[in-house]
């Protein structure tokens, strides 16, 4: 999308846990005030729900249903925001990927325990670290470019630093 609208991403199995019509939904919201597409990737059960949402919506015109794709960092690359609203699971893979990229996440970030895995605690904090970075406790928004900006060089410093998965995961 070279017309300077935002790339709103969310890469998924589409199962019901990935609250894909809620990224759908939150969309919708955002593209009422700012010029965006939202990408979707991936494919899964919820997949014609979020379709027949976005019909709905009255946004399909700018919901674009990829399908499965295998490598997507350079699709990430281009995104402005990575959405992944799930709550039930931990830090999602996606969400750390988007980090390594350099692309800020909106996520829930449920507390870090005992029992979380290296790469999902890193995930959560890099994005506690990313909004401590920038003097705030909200989630990054699309319309503001500084603090995305902001966002992802504070989401990528802190994957650099404590997360083992950041050498393959080179710009």
């Amino acid at each position: 999308v070279a017309d300077g609208r935002k790339i709103l991403m969310h890469i998924s199995n589409f199962r019901p846990v990935k609250r894909v019509l809620d990224v759908v939904q939150i969309f919708a919201k955002v593209h009422a005030q700012i010029p965006s597409v939202l990408v979707m990737v991936g494919d899964g059960p919820d997949r014609s729900l979020a379709e027949e949402e976005a019909r709905a919506l009255g946004v399909a015109h700018d919901v674009l249903f990829l399908g499965k794709i295998d490598v997507v960092a350079p699709l990430l690359a281009c995104a402005d925001l990575f959405v992944l609203p799930t709550d039930r699971e931990s830090f999602g893979l996606s969400a750390l990927e988007a980090l390594a990229c350099g692309v800020p996440a909106l996520s829930p970030a449920p507390p870090v325990t005992a029992a979380a895995s290296p790469v999902a605690s890193g995930s959560r904090r890099a994005s506690i670290a990313a909004r401590q970075s920038v003097g705030t406790q909200s989630n990054p928004t699309p319309g503001n470019s500084v603090t995305l900006r902001r966002f992802a060089s504070a989401s990528r410093a802190m994957i650099d630093s404590n997360t083992p998965i950041s050498p393959v995961m080179s710009r």
